[in-house]
Formats: C-alpha cells, sequence, structure tokens
C-alpha cells in the first residue's frame, strides 16, 4: 500500500507503487504468477498511478544490492476510471495545477518537500519552476512513448473534479505513438463511483484477457 495524503504527496506514492510491482515481481514464483504479465488498475488518483507505472516502468538496476531493486517495473497492461494524467494543463492549456489551484482535494498530495542537506531537514518546495518541473514528472501523458503498457480509459462527461479532457488527451497521445488504447465516456456521470461500475471492471477483465494472457 503506498503512503497516502495528506502526510505523503503524489511523488511518494509514485516512488511506492514501482517499488510495489519490483516486489511482486520478485516475488512471482511464491505468487504463482507470471512476471512478465503484470496488469494494474485504479480509479481516480489511483487511475493516474496506474498510468504513471504504464508508462515510466524501468528494467530495474542489475547493480542495485537490494535483488527487488534489480527487476522490472514495467507493467503490461492499464485499466483504469477517470486519471488525471496532466497537471500542467489541467481544464485548459496553461492551466497548472501545481502552481495555481483552487482544487483543495489536491492541496495536500501536491505540497511537495525538498532534502535540505544543510539543515538536514525537509524543505517545501514553493518555487514556480520547480514546482512546475516536478509537477510534469508525475504526468503520465509526458512519458507517453510506443513501448507503453495497452490502456483502457472509462471516465464520465459530466466529471467536475477530473475533466474528461484529461483522458481524452492521453488517448490522443497513446494512439499517436501505437500504444493499444481505448477511452469509455460514460453519459451523465460525475467523479466517484457509479451503481454500475461492475459492468465497467468486466470491461477491465476483458482487457486484462486481451493482453494478458
Amino acid at each position: 500500500m503506498h503512503g497516502s495524503q495528506p502526510r505523503y504527496t503524489v511523488p511518494d506514492a509514485v516512488s511506492d507503487l514501482r517499488r510495489a510491482i519490483r516486489f511482486i515481481r520478485h516475488h512471482a514464483a511464491d505468487y504463482q504468477i507470471d512476471p512478465e504479465h503484470l496488469g494494474i488498475c485504479g480509479a481516480s488518483a489511483g487511475g493516474h498511478l496506474s498510468l504513471m507505472m504504464g508508462t515510466t516502468g524501468d528494467e530495474g538496476n542489475p547493480d542495485a544490492r537490494d535483488p527487488v531493486d534489480r527487476v522490472s517495473s514495467r507493467i503490461q497492461a492499464v485499466a483504469c476510471f477517470f486519471p488525471p494524467v496532466d497537471l500542467l494543463n489541467w481544464k485548459f492549456e496553461g492551466d497548472n495545477a501545481v502552481v495555481h489551484s483552487d482544487m483543495k482535494e489536491f492541496q495536500a498530495p501536491l505540497d511537495f518537500t525538498t532534502w535540505n542537506a544543510r539543515t538536514l531537514h525537509y524543505e517545501a518546495v514553493t518555487d514556480s519552476v520547480k514546482r512546475t518541473e516536478i509537477g510534469r514528472s508525475i504526468s503520465p501523458w509526458y512519458f507517453v512513448t510506443a513501448d507503453d503498457a495497452p490502456s483502457l480509459i472509462v471516465h464520465g462527461d459530466s466529471d467536475q473534479l477530473v475533466p474528461l479532457s484529461q483522458s481524452q488527451k492521453m488517448i490522443e497521445k497513446l494512439k499517436e505513438t501505437g500504444v493499444p488504447c481505448e477511452l469509455k465516456i460514460k453519459a451523465g456521470a460525475g467523479h466517484g463511483y457509479w451503481k454500475d461500475m461492475t459492468a465497467y471492471t468486466g470491461m477491465f477483465a476483458d482487457w486484462f484477457d486481451l493482453y494478458l494472457k
């Protein structure tokens, strides 16, 4: 389980998820699973983390002292609900959510800190340029490449928290690079769990059958 807000920020959660995938893959024999066919799913912040894993996985560090860190953090399929994908262009181009945001729900996970080696303390990152750099590093849209995991996204067209345009631009980028992807838009649906959500999780299962079997 990744560290969650308000105590931990988004970069902390991303790091935790990468470690979790490596751990699962390292122990694949214990879990009796195929380490080369791993999928991930989530909703909202979990959808964001799922796409981060699908776009930023690496092969691990062969020289790491910890054997877990030597294995890959790559994911082979993603299925998620209403994910944030570009924090630097939130509701419209230039709407930088990590510098000026009216979304109280996102304040704590975006309270970035940095280590000060002189004072031996963590300090808040307030510089807008540095905050923008961090925001970009945790926005999966900027990391899409042709070898990314096939991705299915489901999003409601009445979502008032995470704009539908976030998912639309992610799908456009995935298509441009040739990554298998699909966007399902639920008419009238807002942000959160829907009464018929199990119908969409069934789609997730079909997606994983298609790309993980």
